[in-house]
C-alpha cells in the first residue's frame, strides 16, 4: 500500500496491472477507482457508503481467517 501527501492510497491487487486506488473527494467524499488490465471503473461515495464498505471488508477477512 502506498499513501501520498494528499491522502491519495494505491494497493496493488494479485493480478498483473490491477491496483486499487481511493482518494478524499470534495472535502466530504470518497474517491475510489479499481483498475486492472481489463478495465477499470471508478466511483464517488459519501462517508457512510464508504463506512459501508469497510465493514464488508472487514466481514470477508474475518470469514477467511475463521476458515
Amino acid at each position: 500500500m502506498t499513501t501520498t501527501e494528499d491522502f491519495q492510497t494505491q494497493v496493488k491487487g494479485r493480478e498483473y496491472n490491477s491496483h486499487l486506488f481511493v482518494d478524499v473527494y470534495d472535502d466530504d467524499g470518497v474517491w475510489l477507482s479499481v483498475n486492472s488490465s481489463a478495465g477499470g471503473t471508478r466511483m464517488i461515495m459519501n462517508k457512510q457508503q464508504a463506512k459501508d464498505m469497510i465493514a464488508a471488508l472487514i466481514r470477508i477477512v474475518n470469514h477467511i481467517e475463521a476458515e
